[in-house]
């Protein structure tokens, strides 16, 4: 499969969820990340605001705010640029243009100050591979950083290799997590 493909398969199977098993995702992944030792030991965290139809994350973002983690979301400035931005219990956020809360005034960190990543994608392989939304923002500061990455997906979009081209500009994540999973499968 191209990645065009993989990218509308997956993001069916992620609108298929309802919202009971969006809030289980969600318990799920804070139970799961909070329990890795890379994320008890980091201090910067780099995390997104999802999308109304992928697995949630505003628990993961209140849990690390609380345990004095400094939080970091993305905000698109350009065609092919994002930046991570700082948060706090008090930001403000707004809609892009492609739907997704940003952070309002706030300040930028780099990429190599983030010593840990949870990565949004579409798809994962068991090669640590990932199908993204296809513009390469990801892509594109996550090779700047030596951060671990660490993919989350339902097992419907977890593949047992890549089975879609990889690119020479894709990074590979350092372990990927199927959240789905009761036995708090982590991979990597």
């Amino acid at each position: 499969m191209d990645k065009a493909a993989i990218r509308t398969r997956s993001q069916q199977l992620l609108k298929q969820q309802t919202d009971g098993q969006r809030g289980q995702l969600m318990s799920r992944l804070v139970q799961q990340v909070t329990q890795l030792s890379e994320w008890q030991a980091s201090q910067t965290v780099a995390l997104f605001m999802a999308q109304p139809f992928e697995i949630p994350t505003q628990l993961l973002v209140q849990i690390a705010l609380q345990q004095g983690k400094a939080v970091t979301v993305p905000k698109v400035y350009s065609k092919h640029a994002m930046r991570l931005e700082q948060i706090n219990t008090t930001t403000q956020y707004e809609r892009s243009q492609f739907g997704v809360l940003e952070p309002v005034d706030t300040k930028a960190i780099a990429p190599e100050k983030i010593d840990f990543w949870v990565v949004p994608g579409l798809a994962f392989s068991t090669d640590l591979q990932r199908v993204g939304f296809g513009a390469g923002y990801y892509d594109r500061v996550l090779s700047q950083t030596d951060g671990y990455k660490l993919g989350i997906t339902i097992r419907s979009n977890y593949y047992v290799a890549a089975s879609w081209p990889i690119d020479k500009f894709d990074v590979a994540m350092d372990a990927v997590l199927v959240v789905d999973d009761q036995e708090n499968e982590k991979r990597g």
